[in-house]
């Protein structure tokens, strides 16, 4: 069963003249009808939690029934359309988001997680009146936070409700089976009036990032990086390449106060790891993408120290593995 009823192709030169696109009923009505379902069965269960999650919604993980390629037609769309590259795809939200009766109705507005290179949303409910405001035109640096703490870390000056005070916005006035695309990490955005409105949002991006592991395959990885190793560890050869880990935040050096530099890794929602001068430069050389994964692999029972540095930061979630020949 489909999802989308749009051909991505046909509509690639609007959205990149515009840098956005909204596309009335682009979702098929056996699609909304389970959104819609999900929406009401969700209102009476728990919300998710955590980290860099909040807002005056409650927001659910969205589990598409069996029949619909969720992950493989977001995948088409953003490739199609947007011009993501299907190496690296990964998603990074797949949030049901439900507005309370009590939202403000002028929220200041805010950008995406960096990890949200491309943001989709579709419509469920819209209650008259609600509708998406954002601002294409100006001011369009990227989120560089896989946080939410990016309007927090603004100056007065730079925040949201200051440089966007006469600037030009686009108002778009959704309805149930509406979709919207947009450059979610670089573009300030709202909902206007959204007490109880719902929507679905995909968040997507061709960096291999997904700090809150949503995309399905997200665990799939790490729980193959653990048979690999335990398979290393009982004597079996195995080829294998390193993949920095979708839950990495960053890597770098501390400068403490005490005048110490420290070469160190934050994952998402942990806290910081320190690791060794050695291993820093392996992830900052697969983060720059100065090698590839298979220029690191570690060959089956090698002991260098390099093989050493990467099967140390995969016991420690820092990376994954996946097996020679394998993507």
């Amino acid at each position: 069963m489909k999802i989308f009823t749009f051909d991505p192709y046909e509509l690639r030169e609007v959205y990149q003249r515009q840098g956005w696109i909204h596309v009335r009923d682009g979702v098929s009505k056996e699609f909304l009808d389970d959104l819609r379902s999900c929406s009401e069965r969700h209102e009476a269960e728990l919300v998710l939690h955590g980290t860099g999650i909040g807002g005056a919604k409650d927001q659910h993980l969205y589990e598409p029934p069996e029949g619909f390629d969720l992950v493989g037609e977001l995948r088409h769309v953003a490739s199609a359309m947007c011009g993501l590259h299907e190496e690296g795809f990964a998603v990074s939200e797949r949030h049901l988001k439900l507005y309370s009766s009590d939202a403000d109705p002028a929220p200041t507005a805010h950008k995406d997680r960096l990890a949200s290179q491309i943001s989709l949303g579709v419509s469920i409910n819209v209650p008259e009146g609600s509708n998406l405001v954002f601002y294409p035109d100006v001011h369009r640096g990227v989120n560089p936070f896989l946080t939410a703490e990016f309007s927090q870390s603004l100056s007065p000056e730079e925040a949201p409700d200051t440089v966007l005070k006469d600037a030009p916005a686009i108002e778009i006035y959704d309805r149930p089976g509406d979709v919207m695309v947009f450059p979610g990490s670089s573009i300030w955005h709202l909902r206007h009036k959204s007490a109880n409105t719902s929507l679905l949002y995909l968040k997507c991006n061709d960096f291999d990032s997904d700090p809150l592991g949503e995309d399905p395959s997200t665990e799939a990885r790490r729980r193959s990086t653990i048979d690999l190793l335990a398979r290393r560890d009982a004597g079996e050869r195995v080829d294998m390449a390193p993949l920095l880990s979708r839950r990495l935040e960053w890597a770098g050096t501390l400068s403490g106060r005490d005048g110490v530099d420290r070469p160190a890794a934050k994952m998402w929602d942990r806290p910081v790891t320190f690791i060794s001068d050695s291993q820093l430069s392996l992830l900052t050389d697969l983060e720059k993408g100065k090698v590839s994964p298979y220029e690191h692999r570690i060959a089956a029972g090698s002991a260098t120290g390099a093989a050493s540095d990467l099967l140390a930061l995969a016991r420690r979630g820092i990376l994954d593995l996946v097996a020679a020949g394998s993507s």
